[in-house]
């Protein structure tokens, strides 16, 4: 909860409020002339929207001094605090002012994410994390939710904040998707979900705790357990849960199936830094009479064959740490037998050598990574080395989800790397 303002404070807003709308007042008839009307004071227990409409804020009433006037200005990326313009999956920021108010009560904001921004394939969705900055408050990652209507053109990420700074957005590492969606059944006919869970920084980020609850709308109903716990997923790049579900359209109408997932994300050489990050997912059903003809396909308890994609790769080190560590950084691009960039591929690769490092406790020299192809079908990975190697890197998985891709003939699963130095800081003036 927020700290409350001290009450001198409250009484000097309200003063200063008074003596802005006396002056508009008796000065303006003494001199015949037109005031200027002070801006309106924000009332309490009210919604507020930024400029550009995409961030609102809803603040509860008497959760702040009466009088205050609340605004919301977008502000480009590249402009923001570089605390919130380098995080993953940022892109437009917001500052809200009085910067530096301090909520009794906590509010609840809203951010509204065009979905062709994103890089998350059909079907399934990335979630999303709002940061908060202030320079006496330091960058937060707030426990945030995420939700997307299959079909739709907008995500929403939505958490609660305590305090007036700079609010921003990044890209956890939950991403899950749905297979089996049908958006027309037959009345009586039951289906099967099956959820796919991935955690595309696993060399980087765990995520524990995590729990999955199935959703239903009348006239679909759930006939199968709703809740249901899943394996923690981190430490290895690509990792993967996964659960399903059965339902039934029970009568004619339009209803809605789909799931919420749940975790705690942490930095795994930061355990105790932890935000929850939850996702939803749902799609429209519309339960008809009579029999629906599906696409059929023999029972398989494999994963459906995927895409062939092509990789192009290049790999590269680039200073970190003056004097102890550098990166073995590794760039490429899936395209599919078009030549179209594919985006939404979880990309696992594992990389071997003498001076990877995976923590203090665990050193190399085995260290997997991960990413997820852009809308350019590309990727980026990296791990931290201490010498120069020679490192191989190896292509172990690509995922679109629950489907798996393989690569086609012309491309190189594995490469190989010798850091002639690991970077040497440039000599300090003295």
């Amino acid at each position: 909860m927020g700290r409350s303002l001290p009450r001198s404070l409250i009484l000097a807003v309200g003063v200063a409020v008074a003596l802005a709308l006396a002056s508009c007042g008796g000065d303006s008839k003494d001199k015949g002339g037109t005031a200027t009307p002070a801006a309106p004071p924000t009332p309490a227990g009210t919604t507020v929207a930024s400029d550009d409409g995409a961030l609102s804020i809803l603040i509860p009433d008497g959760a702040m001094p009466e009088g205050t006037q609340v605004s919301i200005t977008a502000v480009p990326n590249d402009q923001l605090p570089v605390e919130l313009s380098q995080l993953l999956g940022s892109g437009t920021g917001y500052l809200l002012e009085p910067d530096g108010l301090t909520l009794s009560q906590p509010a609840t904001a809203t951010l509204t994410l065009q979905r062709s921004e994103l890089d998350d394939e059909e079907g399934a969705q990335s979630a999303y994390g709002l940061v908060s900055f202030s320079a006496t408050a330091g960058r937060e990652v707030l426990d945030s939710n995420t939700s997307h209507t299959l079909g739709e053109e907008t995500v929403t990420v939505q958490a609660e904040i305590e305090h007036f700074s700079y609010i921003s957005r990044t890209k956890g590492a939950l991403y899950v998707g749905l297979n089996g969606l049908q958006r027309r059944r037959g009345v009586g006919e039951q289906y099967e979900l099956t959820a796919g869970v991935d955690n595309f920084r696993g060399s980087i980020v765990a995520i524990t705790n995590i729990g999955a609850r199935w959703l239903d709308g009348a006239p679909v109903a759930l006939t199968t357990p709703r809740e249901v716990p899943l394996e923690d997923i981190g430490g290895e790049a690509g990792s993967h849960a996964s659960t399903r579900a059965t339902f039934s359209c029970e009568r004619p109408g339009t209803g809605s199936n789909g799931i919420n997932v749940r975790g705690v994300s942490h930095v795994i050489d930061l355990p105790d830094l932890t935000t929850t990050l939850a996702l939803t997912l749902e799609d429209v059903v519309e339960c008809v009479e009579g029999t629906v003809v599906q696409p059929t396909s023999p029972p398989s308890t494999e994963a459906p064959p995927g895409p062939v994609l092509h990789l192009e790769q290049n790999i590269g080190c680039e200073h970190t740490n003056p004097g102890v560590s550098s990166e073995l950084q590794k760039r490429g691009r899936l395209t599919d037998d078009a030549g179209i960039p594919v985006r939404g591929v979880v990309v696992s690769e594992l990389a071997s050598g003498p001076g990877l490092v995976y923590d203090e406790e665990n050193p190399g020299p085995e260290v997997r990574a991960g990413d997820v192809t852009n809308e350019n079908g590309e990727f980026e990975l990296v791990w931290t080395i201490v010498s120069g190697g020679p490192y191989t890197t190896t292509v172990e998985r690509l995922s679109l989800i629950t489907v798996l891709a393989k690569l086609d003939g012309s491309s190189t699963s594995s490469s190989q790397y010798t850091v002639t130095e690991v970077c040497v800081p440039p000599a300090q003036v003295r």
